[in-house]
């Protein structure tokens, strides 16, 4: 790698969201955080970003409102910093640049895409309004990279676009821990796209086999709601928290049998990752961004994205069986280890958004 090409690379990094415990919030404060250690200068654009070093722009708004001020935001930090290059997510949850900036780079970094997005998740259609702007950023864009490889296939499908897949963050995986008997977990902001409805449907027929079954579920939003029109036993059986911090989860997760992810649609699920990281068995949709990673009977279980039924039955096999669930928790710990280590998140940023970055330094 070529040390003096990135010490002269001056990078802004635009996201709506950073450093929080939201996948999108990790994983950028995770880029950043490597990227200065290969001798890049990195500043912090967004509404969400920590205020401890003089080197992040602190914006107090929210993503709306970050979204409407960024054209008049980005010319003032761009003078200020003399950017060399910009990186900044696309797609759900991103940030696209209504007027190109001059003299510097754009960098993309593509989760999951509009353009799936509003076909995959029920009731969300309506979000084909930002294929446009999703479109014209991707085609203009300098590079792109995308954080998985269904991602990429989608961006192929979609846009006719080829992009490099990195790893947007390290997990190392946990020595094996006693997990307690029954405890499932699911970690997903409560909206339509995470398949919540699904979720509490299949929980309450597992709840009726298999009294005993508990489920901890760590996330806020509008499906919150949801909760509290269920069966008061069902809810009982339910420890829901809005948020946890990344520690807590680890905690958590090795103390869980089994995580569930019953998304329609991800880019790279860091929550299912992690879970397997620590052992646990997971139950996951068979769906754009979970797939790649997960091998059905081999390390985990996948069911049809919407499916509650078959989401009940792979719970409850599981938990009727600890034994099986404990083999794939294990083999999960061991795909984590050779896919996602430090080591190799690290060498894919390198050979894609670092190698990107320092082209034109060369």
């Amino acid at each position: 790698m070529n040390r003096r090409a990135a010490s002269g690379t001056s990078v802004l990094l635009v996201s709506w969201d950073y450093g929080t415990s939201g996948g999108l919030g990790r994983a950028m404060e995770w880029i950043a955080d490597h990227l200065k250690e290969e001798g890049v200068s990195v500043d912090i654009l967004s509404p969400f970003a920590p205020v401890a070093a003089l080197s992040v722009t602190r914006f107090a708004g929210g993503h709306m409102l970050f979204s409407l001020l960024l054209p008049f935001l980005l010319p003032f930090v761009l003078r200020r910093r003399r950017v060399t290059d910009i990186i900044l997510p696309v797609g759900p949850g991103g940030v696209f640049l209504l007027a190109w900036p001059r003299r510097c780079k754009v960098h993309a970094i593509a989760d999951h895409l509009y353009a799936a997005q509003s076909r995959m998740v029920p009731g969300e259609r309506w979000k084909r309004v930002f294929m446009p702007l999703e479109r014209r950023m991707l085609h203009r864009a300098d590079s792109i990279s995308c954080v998985s490889p269904d991602t990429r296939e989608l961006l192929q499908t979609e846009y006719g676009l080829s992009a490099d897949v990195l790893i947007p963050f390290a997990f190392d995986a946990a020595a094996e821990t006693p997990k307690e008997a029954g405890l499932c977990v699911c970690v997903a902001r409560l909206i339509p796209r995470k398949g919540i409805p699904v979720l509490l449907k299949a929980w309450q027929k597992v709840h009726a086999r298999f009294p005993a079954a508990r489920l901890s579920l760590v996330g806020d939003g509008p499906g919150r709601r949801l909760l509290t029109a269920l069966p008061k036993d069902v809810r009982a059986s339910i420890d829901w928290q809005s948020h946890m911090t990344y520690d807590d989860l680890l905690t958590l997760w090795d103390r869980s049998a089994i995580a569930i992810t019953t998304s329609y649609l991800e880019g790279f699920s860091l929550a299912s990752v992690a879970a397997m990281s620590r052992g646990c068995a997971a139950v996951v949709s068979d769906a754009p961004g979970l797939r790649f990673f997960l091998e059905p009977e081999q390390n985990g279980l996948r069911v049809a994205a919407g499916d509650a039924d078959a989401f009940a039955d792979a719970i409850l096999r599981l938990l009727r069986d600890p034994d099986a669930a404990r083999r794939l928790g294990n083999a999960a710990r061991g795909t984590v280890s050779s896919r996602f280590g430090s080591m190799q998140a690290r060498d894919a940023l390198r050979r894609t958004l670092l190698s990107h970055l320092t082209q034109q330094g060369s």
